[in-house]
């Protein structure tokens, strides 16, 4: 689209400005400022984010929690908040919105509800940007990944490490203790599913990955490292589907298979020569495909799902940053 001349007034149709992806709930709407071309161009993203939401007559609006908190300012409608006690709001008025808190406003009057909602801070104090839609759950993921291949882990499969018969044999003792722990991980998600959504996904991805532990025994058939550090890390996966609602368990299996995807692609060429190749060969094809498993489930969901699956997001790498460096560690004394 053609640049607007923005050195002198110029008004923006209300219809213009995008409905957000996030919008599937019947009767509420989200216009971020962000995503018009104009408006992106005016407001400073890196400290401030605008958007109107709307009810509809007789719905219930929830603003999600910001990490630095902001306003909401009442341009139509009345009704009732919901946050210590209840607390009557109409037109005009401006709501001051604490960091971390959620906001239910119920009571909704027939006309509906609309508001301005500006968030301040864009970033949270850890330096992360909350992020509520799809798209951003999945960049995010992608700044992980890269991050992640610059850690000893990864270098150990670029260095030449590997290239002693005796180091893959230790490596391959080693990640064997997360191997078997992902088997057992497919087999407590299937078990734990309900969901007609998930199950047919879930099952596939049990099927396809069947048995792939056994690939790394090798013909002296090397038992996994005793390793207390390895195996308890190597076991939150699993832990992790006894806890989790299936949407969080599509994104800790976006995780581990964008790192495995990586992983494995290194792991190919260095391993070529080594007993147990097939196992490597097998999963740098499969990986890619993997990755989206229970990706198109994860489409439309409320912001403040994004922003708990976010958490998710960031807690599976951390652990499998522990896990991988330990490995690391007990490879070449390599420290955290």
């Amino acid at each position: 689209m053609e640049e607007q001349n923005i050195s002198a007034p110029f008004v923006v149709p209300f219809a213009d400005i995008p409905l957000s992806q996030t919008s599937v709930n019947d009767g509420f709407k989200v216009r971020r400022f962000l995503d018009h071309h104009l408006l992106s161009a005016i407001v400073p993203s890196s400290t401030v984010a605008l958007a109107i939401v709307q009810s509809r007559g007789g719905r219930g609006l929830t603003i999600p929690p910001s990490a630095a908190g902001g306003l909401l300012v009442v341009l139509q409608g009345q009704a009732q908040m919901a946050s210590d006690g209840r607390r009557a709001v109409k037109q005009g008025d401006v709501i001051i919105l604490s960091a971390g808190a959620e906001y239910l406003f119920t009571g909704v009057g027939a006309e509906g509800l609309q508001a301005l909602h500006l968030t301040f801070g864009g970033r949270s104090g850890d330096g992360l940007a909350p992020v509520l839609t799809r798209e951003g759950l999945l960049a995010r993921n992608e700044e992980r990944a890269r991050a992640m291949l610059q850690t000893p882990y990864f270098q150990l499969l670029q260095n030449g490490t590997l290239s002693s018969p005796d180091k893959r044999r230790q490596f391959r003792t080693c990640i064997r203790v997360f191997s078997d722990a992902f088997q057992r991980l497919l087999f407590t998600r299937q078990a734990m599913c309900r969901d007609e959504k998930f199950d047919s996904t879930f099952h596939e991805h049990l099927r396809e990955e069947l048995g792939h532990n056994r690939l790394l025994r090798g013909p002296d058939d090397s038992p996994p490292l005793p390793d207390p550090v390895l195996h308890a890390t190597s076991t939150w996966f699993c832990q992790r589907m006894l806890l989790l609602d299936n949407l969080d368990k599509a994104v800790v299996n976006i995780v581990l298979e964008t790192a495995g995807y990586h992983f494995h692609t290194l792991a190919q060429p260095a391993f070529a020569a080594d007993d147990c190749a097939g196992y490597f060969s097998t999963h740098a094809e499969a990986d890619a495909e993997h990755q989206g498993v229970g990706l198109d489930l994860l489409q439309g969901a409320h912001p403040t799902t994004y922003l708990r699956l976010h958490r998710v997001l960031e807690e599976t790498w951390d652990m499998l940053g522990a896990m991988t460096n330990r490995i690391a560690t007990l490879l070449n004394g390599v420290t955290s």
